[in-house]
């Protein structure tokens, strides 16, 4: 079934997609450590799954464009 076979995908490869960047290196960029920081990974997390990124050099730009954007 479609369903299952997204919960399988998930568990196989979905949940350990995760941004290269971390927290260290936002906060480098001068965002303010806390919960900003975990919001920014996130949507870049979701980048990764969507398909909107695909290597460093993208998951930086999508970074430069979320932090100049809030």
């Amino acid at each position: 079934s479609y369903a299952l076979d997204n919960i399988v995908r998930y568990y196989e490869d979905l949940r350990f997609v995760k941004p290269i960047l971390k927290g260290d290196v936002l906060i480098e960029m001068g965002v303010e450590q806390g919960p900003k920081v975990g919001v920014i990974l996130q949507k870049l997390r979701e980048a990764w799954l969507d398909g909107q990124v695909n290597d460093l050099e993208s998951e930086t730009a999508l970074m430069m464009k979320i932090i100049n954007n809030d």
